[in-house]
């Protein structure tokens, strides 16, 4: 599983930290100059082109039946320039660790190919109406209270390839770590796109 994107010319702490110059560099931002921020459109939008393109290296001759998408939810992070890179880094090895077992417990597992990255979704309690996900993310540690603030949500997409091993088997080998409903979810990509469509948008 590959590490987060952050601006490849400042830590991950610093990116928080020194977030009054982020501005003035995304702005100067230029084709032969680029600022490398995650910040930043342009830079992201590159960076997200070379992922896609390294996963169609990948999954390219795959059947689209036996492809799945994965994201896992990680515990809400309130302080993200002191926190995020532990969790990131804890929760890399923890998954490192459940593809491991499932492989020595099973050798169909051998045959799963998985590539993926972790992610950073800010959350603001306002803005979130729905029960359902209202009530995961309580689970997950956010606060809802009128005085709270908002929270970090680090996850994890990826793609998996499996073709031995069905779509329960698969998405079992995480949810019985992450055990709160809907902190695992595996699904087919979607039929009416190409293998290509799917992982590119």
């Amino acid at each position: 599983l590959s590490p987060i994107y952050y601006s490849t010319k400042s830590t991950p702490q610093a990116v928080w930290e020194q977030s009054d110059q982020v501005g003035l560099r995304i702005f100067a931002c230029t084709l032969t100059n680029p600022c490398q921020s995650a910040l930043c459109p342009a830079c992201r939008t590159r960076k997200q082109d070379e992922i896609s393109k390294s996963n169609l290296s990948l999954f390219g001759n795959f059947p689209i039946e036996h492809v799945y998408f994965l994201t896992v939810l990680f515990p809400i992070q309130p302080n993200p320039h002191i926190t995020v890179p532990a969790i990131i880094q804890q929760q890399r090895q923890t998954l490192q660790k459940l593809i491991y077992k499932a492989r020595r417990s099973d050798r169909t597992f051998n045959d799963v190919v998985i590539s993926g990255a972790f992610e950073i979704d800010i959350k603001c309690k306002d803005c979130i109406t729905h029960s359902t996900s209202k009530s995961l993310l309580q689970q997950l540690g956010m606060s809802f209270r009128t005085d709270a603030s908002n929270a970090f949500l680090v996850h994890v997409h990826a793609l998996v390839y499996s073709a031995g091993l069905s779509q329960q088997a698969i998405r079992k080998v995480f949810s019985d770590h992450y055990g709160i409903k809907r902190q695992v979810l595996l699904k087919k990509l979607y039929a009416n796109q190409s293998l290509s469509e799917n992982i590119t948008h």
